[in-house]
Formats: structure tokens, sequence, C-alpha cells
């Protein structure tokens, strides 16, 4: 969470969502960057692109250590003799009192759950579903690896396309727009998710597939901004941090599930029931919205 705090109190809670569909679409062209890179490494040395990877993370990161502003944050001061971990501790347990105390927080640890625990199986059974159930790589008459990369060009531009019509027209700054971004956007990669599984030709799955994604291009960015804009800065690392833990836990238990409903009947009724995880998320975030009061938007400060 420490990433998204940051960002938000640098620039205010109510510039956040915008700038989160713009670093979506940033993200997206270099990607396609990226997939060509890879490709090109690839063909050098499988681990060169793994290698390449994680010397651009260590660049970033001293470039960041080096040039990141935090205006707005400020030191808190701990009573004399109080340790840092204490200190810690006390963060934590602010966190899980404001959490406990907010049915709007509480509803958004019920959708991290919820929703890791359904896209930790689309999430490894996508692919398998293609290569198995559609013979990806026999129909196109490409190799598997060509075939994902062409798929994940695919996905990216279609991505852009999307991301870019949510920066023009939607204000997620309002509670109704951002209800109908979150609700319509996950409902449609619901759909997409179960048309993705049952699918009876490659074209059709791949069509499903594409849709499913690029309905991420405005779910997620509308997810990071609303919910940023409902924690005080104070504690805000620490809740998302929450949020995150409760979405690896969804993850860890639905997962297994997923994959034991694949191993026992097939790939497409593993789909199904990912997407059938999902489902209830629907209602969640509707009501999580609804909950919100309109002015939750707290000023850009870095500490209360």
């Amino acid at each position: 969470g420490a990433e998204e705090a940051w960002i938000t109190d640098e620039v205010g809670p109510e510039q956040v969502g915008a700038l989160f569909l713009r670093a979506g679409q940033i993200g997206r062209v270099t990607r396609l960057v990226g997939i060509g890179l890879s490709v090109l490494l690839a063909s050098i040395h499988l681990a060169l692109p793994y290698a390449v990877s994680g010397a651009l993370l260590l660049v970033l990161a001293l470039f960041l250590y080096l040039t990141m502003p935090e205006t707005a944050w400020q030191r808190q001061e701990r009573p004399a003799g109080e340790s840092h971990l204490r200190a810690m501790k006390e963060t934590f347990v602010e966190g899980i009192r404001t959490v406990r105390g907010s049915p709007v927080l509480m509803l958004l640890l019920g959708t991290a759950l919820i929703g890791g625990a359904g896209s930790e199986g689309v999430d490894r059974l996508w692919e398998a579903h293609l290569l198995t159930t559609h013979q990806l790589g026999r129909l196109l008459t490409v190799t598997p690896a060509l075939g994902f990369g062409l798929l994940a060009v695919a996905s990216t531009l279609l991505g852009l396309i999307v991301g870019r019509a949510g920066e023009r027209w939607l204000d997620l700054n309002q509670p109704r727009t951002t209800t109908l971004t979150l609700v319509l956007s996950m409902g449609v990669r619901v759909v997409m998710l179960v048309g993705f599984a049952l699918a009876p030709s490659l074209w059709l799955a791949v069509l499903c597939y594409l849709l499913y994604d690029a309905a991420g291009a405005l779910f997620f960015p509308a997810q990071n901004g609303w919910t940023n804009q409902q924690i005080p800065s104070r504690i805000r690392a620490t809740v998302l941090s929450l949020v995150s833990q409760s979405n690896a836990l969804g993850q860890t238990v639905g997962g297994p599930g997923v994959g034991w409903v694949g191993t026992r009947f097939s790939l497409k009724a593993a789909l199904v029931a990912a997407a059938a995880l999902l489902a209830p998320t629907l209602g969640l975030y509707a009501s999580a919205v609804k909950r919100a009061e309109p002015d939750a938007v707290e000023p850009a400060v870095g500490a209360e």
C-alpha cells in the first residue's frame, strides 16, 4: 500500500482516480515495448528477460530514492522512550480499529477476499484452457509462445482504447459514476469469463478473454482511486496493506478450490467456478459505494 498511499498524499484524493487511469495507460504503452524486448532477449537466452527486468527494477528503486518527493508527509512524533516497533504496532492496531469501525472498509476487505479467490483461478488456468481445450498453437499454426505474445499485444491495445475512453468520459470523483464503473466493469468481467469458459470456438474464446481483460482497464483504476479516498492519510498505507492481505488470503483459499474443480471435472468448470466466486463482488461494491458519504474525500494532507 505504500505506493498508492504516497501518490494519494502527493496529488490529493480528489485527483488520484484520474491519475490511476493515466498511469494504467502509460503502463500499457510500456508493456508493448516490454513485450518486444522480451521476445528479442529471449531469442538470445531465456534467462535474459528476467535478468534485465531485475536490473531495471533496481535502477527504478535508486531513481525513486533520489528524486521521489514526499511534500505531504509529516513525521509522527513518538513519546520519549517509545520504540519503533511499538509505534508500528500502534499504527497497525489503529488500522484494524478503523477498518472494524467502518462498514465501507469492511466491505472493501470482503470484496478483496472474494476477488482474490476468483481471480487466482483465472490467472492460473486461462492459458491452459486455450492450450488444451482450444489447441491454441495447432489452430493458429504458430508456437504457443508467439500465440500468447500476439494475444498480449491485442489485449494491451484494446486496454489502451478502453482506458482512453475512461480518461475522457469518466469522473471518478462522483460517487454515482464510480458505482457504475465498478459494478458494470466487474459485471462485464464476470460475463466474459463465463463466455471464455464455455465458448465453442477458439476465436470466440479469445474475444471473450480480450473483453474480460479490457474491462480491467476501467475497473482497477476506479477501485484503487475510490479505495484511497475512503482511508485517512495517517493509516492509508496500513489499511491498503490489510486489503492486499485479504486479497492474498482469498487467493490462497480460493485458488486451490478452483484448481480442484479443474482436476475433478474440467477447465471449463473451473473457470465457471471462478466467475461464480467473482459475482458476489458486484453487490458488495455497489453497497460499499452507496454507504460512502459524498464528502468522504479528505484534503491532501500528510497527517491528521
